[in-house]
């Protein structure tokens, strides 16, 4: 999957803020005072914590009143599944989730003894997802539940957030020491989507231990279109919003050319003292050669676009990355992106859709000689086959692969001949 990053700024009322310092978990990056990059090298979940708890015994007030404001960025290409959550919990401040698929937060061994406030780009896991009419879409759960219904609030769908824009994120948590059960709590986007229900803390949270502010994040490995998933808060000093980032992409993809080469084609939104690009290639995704670099323009706010060619690519799949250098010599990492490269003229490609996917997924084969057979396949990440069909024809392919049968999680949609595959990570989702 494309690199997500999430961008956030913790900002915290008098009550909140007896501490200025954060504990990062996973994948987060810190470019300025208040502002979080989570999932910035494309892993699946992270997590920002401020690292002082507070102790709801210990504040003497009969109803205790949290009310914050954020900025939230989450990318301009929209689709994919991924999202935030502003979670309130007990467990620690390295607490975190078991996958990006549940925003950071949820999974098997999920946040316990906490209350999620989440902005969710994809429909997949709360009852009554399915009815929203669009997947982006705002709720409000606990205790790590993120694909258990039902939820304290929502889903309340939202139009596209994956619109290159900031938006304002505002959670109130009314906790009524008096009369627990009504208290109360608020999701508000934009100032024009809201969410808020009665709840009852002391069956989440306990009197003794502390209370942990803060955002987890997740991205989806599987998909492929993400640009960055950002956070803010709203137009302060040391805010995301206030910061410019040296380089903003807007997409880079590898297309294979004549011959044993590839095409590398990228595109940059605005750029600050940007020396250069370096190129990167690897055939397993972890050990990585340099291959040349591209200049950059150095400062500019218009779109550029650049190109670099592998005359020398190699059979078989493989893996490249751009490495973004400043001019004093400070670097970031690029999405990976993935190339099949064939022999003579056999480049051909596989894509599924939805994916993630529930029941059923769209296969799309296209680039195949026209004669011979070709074998679609699903297997599980062992190697297992568990769909296989045969089409006589080649050369462009449509069909629609049921996956009722299939357990939720990880497989391959492979298609080819048995010695020349082209595969797809498909995620499983109930």
């Amino acid at each position: 999957m494309k690199s997500g990053l999430l961008l956030l700024s913790l900002l915290f009322s008098s009550l909140f803020a007896v501490s200025q310092t954060y504990t990062s978990v996973g994948d987060v990056s810190n470019p300025t005072t208040f502002c979080y990059c989570l999932n910035e090298n494309g892993s699946e979940a992270s997590a920002v914590w401020l690292d002082n708890g507070i102790t709801i015994d210990g504040i003497p007030n009969s109803v205790i009143v949290f009310d914050q404001t954020y900025e939230v960025f989450l990318g301009s290409n929209d689709g994919g599944g991924h999202g935030i959550s502003m979670t309130l919990q007990q467990e620690s401040n390295t607490a975190i989730g078991s996958g990006g698929s549940a925003l950071g937060y949820g999974g098997p061994s999920g946040i316990t003894s906490a209350i999620h406030f989440e902005i969710d780009t994809y429909a997949d896991a709360h009852s009554g997802d399915a009815g929203l009419g669009g997947s982006d879409h705002i709720a409000i759960t606990t205790n790590g539940n993120f694909g258990i219904p039902p939820t304290l609030a929502g889903p309340l769908a939202i139009p596209n957030i994956e619109d290159g824009n900031y938006h304002a994120l505002r959670v109130i948590v009314l906790l009524n020491k008096l009369s627990p059960s009504n208290s109360q709590a608020t999701l508000v986007l934009d100032d024009v989507y809201s969410l808020s229900t009665t709840f009852n803390p002391f069956l989440i949270f306990s009197g003794t231990s502390p209370l942990y502010v803060g955002f987890t994040g997740g991205i989806d490995a599987t998909t492929t279109n993400i640009q960055r998933v950002s956070f803010a808060a709203p137009g302060t000093p040391g805010s995301c919003s206030s910061f410019t980032f040296p380089v903003e992409f807007i997409d880079f993809t590898a297309t294979p050319g004549p011959g044993l080469s590839v095409n590398l084609d990228w595109r940059t939104a605005s750029e600050l003292n940007n020396s250069h690009f370096e190129i990167r290639r690897s055939l397993d995704g972890q050990f990585w050669e340099y291959l040349g670099e591209v200049e950059g323009v150095g400062t500019t706010q218009e779109v550029q676009s650049y190109r670099f060619t592998d005359y020398q690519a190699r059979p078989g799949r493989q893996y490249y990355q751009l490495r973004q250098v400043d001019l004093d010599g400070s670097y970031a990492l690029s999405e990976v992106v993935e190339v099949y490269v064939g022999m003579g003229e056999q480049r051909f490609t596989v894509h599924a859709w939805p994916n993630p996917a529930q029941t059923q997924t769209q296969i799309r084969v296209e680039g195949m000689p026209q004669q011979g057979p070709l074998l679609l396949e699903v297997v599980d990440i062992n190697g297992r086959r568990l769909i296989a069909r045969q089409f006589a024809s080649r050369g462009k392919i449509e069909t629609t692969v049921d996956l009722s049968s299939l357990s939720p999680g990880l497989y391959w949609v492979r298609a080819g001949e048995q010695d020349n595959m082209v595969s797809q990570m498909l995620r499983v989702t109930r």
